[in-house]
């Protein structure tokens, strides 16, 4: 199932429900530079790797199972992670997110730099 086919109620309790995994995601330094600057693959192994229970509760959201029962075959992830990258509007999610904390980022910067000011 493609997110972006989701309507109504239930494209509001995906999107609630997604925020969490995502954010833990998107908001790791080393993945944001590896999806940024390497193939995606790449950023997929490290996923993979260091954001299992993410992924995993991902993967069952999208696909309408309880994350605590979800239990994917080997071969079957591959084509699920995949599945979820090419939707344009996961990847909107994580860049989004990406913003935010650039913006988060600045913000913080420029509430520094004014009280150094008043110093």
């Amino acid at each position: 199932m493609k997110i972006s086919n989701l309507r109504g109620e239930d494209a509001i309790d995906t999107m609630a429900d997604l925020i969490e995994p995502i954010t833990a995601i998107a908001s790791d330094k080393d993945f944001e530079k590896l999806y940024k600057s390497k193939p995606l693959v790449f950023a997929v192994q490290y996923c993979l790797k260091h954001h299992k229970k993410e992924i995993l509760e991902i993967l069952a959201i999208i696909n309408c199972e309880d994350p605590d029962y979800f239990d994917p075959k080997f071969w079957e992830i591959p084509k699920m992670i995949f599945d979820v990258l090419d939707d344009e509007n996961v990847k909107s999610l994580f860049l989004s997110q990406q913003m935010s904390n650039l913006n988060d980022i600045s913000s913080a910067v420029m509430e520094n730099s004014k009280e150094t000011e008043t110093i």
